[in-house]
């Protein structure tokens, strides 16, 4: 439906405020427990607040983070959860809870409970499942509770702390860590220091689990700029994390913990990486094992017949118990596995078709450690080709190898590498030529003789991956595209279809590469048919024809509509265009254009050509038949 608060919002983004989803707040609420702590274990939990604070400080530009402290001499449940209440926040925004305190589970389905004393000093608790909830309820894009709680404090060592940046909080830029995972992310991620089962730990310069946060993102968002790398996963995270923490349990208490704990491994709960093979959301139970909390309609996990409170015990052999065990489990499983399950305490069986094909699993970690030796490769091989490049020259017998495709006998060898070569870049073509919603990952408009179209791509269409990368949302299909390569691989659920379909564009997008001469080479042969094409095409032509002067000398479109030739309907909206931006729709028309009457496509283009950079229009609403004055801003 057409949405006159969205056309106003989107004219402001237009005209330079900033707003929309990469200029999301960040906010932080901290707590901590002083009165459960003295001496050293205190200054611990104080510092576990201040590392925390001081991270987002130094990750976050001053404009996109609020931090929200609980005084930790009155952290009650009242005074957390209103807290929670009065926060002012967006649905666009991110709320990250922070707890540093006691805690402990109990032997029910609620699991773990912080324990806090109320404003008598009697001891009180607070259940996990009621603080994220309330955090839920504030209905923000991404949702995050880190908790270093279950603690046992040791206070005969210290950790080294995470290193400062001593950066002022005013020139601070966001690091590519901290968007990666809680700007560009939608959901909730729920992590706490310690399996069931385990204490945590703490000495007098902060937990374990804190400063293994700390240390881990520093150290990824580095390797990030370093190799330029934009996103990332919050399973890759919580590796790390697990790695990192274990680790420096391991230095301070190298012969185990008081109590005889050998290891402080952190637990997981939720993050948002689980990709739509099952379609089956999950939470960790207390005594182990994963309950199911929602069951997503037309996936393989509705289709076996599962049901919201089945508890998941066994994917084939492995036992599941807790929910990164359920991700892996999903993640590298076969197309066809057998769930065992207990429902009302009888344990039942189940098999399941999953959607697409496993992972991988070494890749994630292999791509990490990849950039090392490559960086030790080119020493090594530098003076190898030296030798080479003299043999090569001396005998000159090269130019014969040239004659041996030039009689094009080797029809043959294209054929071969049929996949490589890509065609060139083509002015005034959209990169992709699709269009989605900012709040989905549905197709919404395919323009003409574009990627996508070529593609086989339709409206209504579903995009699922984008090289790899789960796509929600339009601005993660935006980044996506924008980072990608020409050649992209997709994951495509057609519209009333529950399987996926993998589907490989080639972008429309100006790009160095080797193949280009390749195809040079094989352009007679490529562009025959293309020349056929438009014979055939010819009666159709004249309306995209008619909109070429829209997009004459940018990769961007002037106004981004395509409309008929004879009405004032509108045909196709161009991605990341004017058009697209303040909300225009396929079937949308365009009646007037700066108080010219619009009756036909070459009334339109000679209204855009004629325009100022900023233009009123009067458009009809396809779905509700109503009338609506918007204000845009052209490419010009």
């Amino acid at each position: 439906m057409f949405n006159t608060k969205k056309i106003i919002l989107t004219a402001a983004l237009i005209c330079g405020m900033a707003l929309g989803a990469y200029a999301q707040v960040i906010h932080i609420v901290t707590v901590a427990d002083f009165r459960g702590f003295s001496g050293g274990a205190l200054e611990g939990v104080k510092k576990d607040v201040k590392t925390i604070s001081d991270f987002f400080k130094n990750s976050v530009p001053a404009d996109q983070l609020k931090i929200h402290q609980v005084d930790g001499n009155m952290a009650t449940p009242n005074a957390i959860l209103n807290e929670i209440k009065n926060l002012n926040v967006n649905s666009n925004d991110t709320i990250v809870f922070y707890y540093s305190g006691h805690a402990a589970n109990d032997s029910s389905d609620m699991g773990q409970f912080f324990q806090l004393k109320d404003k008598k000093g009697n001891p009180v608790g607070l259940s996990r499942v009621e603080v994220k909830q309330h955090l839920l309820d504030k209905k923000c894009r991404l949702t995050v509770l880190l908790t270093d709680c279950c603690n046992n404090f040791a206070e005969e060592a210290s950790l080294e702390p995470p290193q400062e940046s001593g950066r002022s909080r005013g020139g601070t830029a966001m690091s590519p860590f901290v968007k990666a995972l809680f700007i560009d992310k939608e959901g909730i991620v729920d992590i706490t220091s310690s399996k069931v089962g385990q204490v945590s730990f703490a000495l007098s310069n902060g937990s374990l689990f804190t400063n293994a946060w700390v240390l881990v993102a520093q150290e990824m968002n580095a390797k990030m700029k370093k190799n330029k790398k934009k996103s990332l996963m919050w399973n890759e995270v919580v590796e790390k994390l697990t790695q990192k923490s274990d680790q420096l349990f391991k230095k301070h208490f190298p012969n185990g913990a008081p109590g005889g704990q050998q290891s402080q491994i952190p637990h997981a709960y939720n993050y948002p990486d689980i990709p739509p093979r099952f379609g089956v959301a999950v939470m960790t139970l207390s005594f182990g094992n994963v309950q199911i909390t929602e069951i997503m309609p037309g996936l393989p996990g509705d289709k076996a017949g599962l049901k919201v409170g089945d508890v998941i015990t066994h994917i084939d052999e492995t036992e599941i118990l807790d929910e990164p065990d359920y991700v892996k489990a999903i993640n590298y499983a076969p197309p066809v596995i057998n769930v065992t399950y207990l429902r009302n305490k009888k344990e039942t069986k189940t098999r399941v078709e999953l959607n697409g094909e496993p992972m991988p699993k070494p890749t994630e970690e292999e791509d990490e450690s990849a950039p090392e030796p490559v960086t030790e490769t080119p020493q090594e091989s530098a003076p190898a080709p030296e030798p080479e490049t003299p043999q090569e020259p001396a005998p000159a017998p090269e130019p014969e190898t040239p004659q041996e495709p030039a009689p094009a006998p080797e029809p043959a060898t294209p054929q071969e590498p049929a996949s490589q070569p890509l065609p060139p870049y083509v002015p005034g073509v959209p990169m992709f030529g699709a269009s989605m919603n900012s709040d989905q990952n549905i197709f919404i408009a395919i323009a003409p003789n574009s990627p996508a179209s070529k593609a086989g791509l339709e409206v209504g269409d579903r995009l699922i991956q984008f090289n790899d990368k789960p796509i929600y949302t339009g601005k993660d299909f935006d980044a996506a595209v924008d980072a990608s390569p020409r050649r992209a691989k997709l994951l495509i659920m057609k519209q009333e279809q529950n399987n996926t379909t993998p589907v490989t564009i080639i972008l429309n997008k100006e790009e160095n590469t080797s193949s280009a001469s390749q195809y040079q080479a094989q352009a007679p042969q490529a562009q025959a048919p293309q020349a056929q094409a438009p014979q055939a095409q010819a009666p159709q032509a004249p309306a995209p024809q008619a909109q070429a002067p829209q997009a004459p000398a940018s990769d961007r479109p002037v106004f981004g509509a395509s409309m008929e030739t004879n009405s004032n309907r509108i045909v196709a909206i161009a991605p990341d265009s004017p058009a697209a931006n303040i909300g225009l729709e396929v079937n949308d028309r365009i009646i007037k254009f700066n108080g010219m009457d619009i009756k036909t496509g070459e009334d339109f283009s000679k209204a855009v050509d004629n325009s100022p950079k900023q233009a009123n229009l009067v458009i009809i609403d396809h779905r509700q038949n109503e009338e609506h004055t918007i204000i845009i801003e052209l490419n010009k």
